[in-house]
């Protein structure tokens, strides 16, 4: 996950499902996806945007 339009990126979770907790409203988040396993890191994903907004 990156919250500065991808120039630094944070690993969030190793698992099948995560849950995310403590984004900010009003900022920006770019998320990636790729799967994992004993072969290796996959490629990513096409990444997401997601502007946080209060509801």
């Amino acid at each position: 996950m990156s919250s500065d339009n991808g120039s630094t990126w944070v690993t969030v979770s190793t698992s099948t499902s995560h849950t995310f907790t403590g984004l900010t409203n009003g900022i920006e988040y770019t998320l990636k996806v790729r799967a994992v396993n004993s072969a290796g890191d996959g490629e990513e994903a096409s990444s997401l945007t997601c502007l946080i907004s209060e509801y």
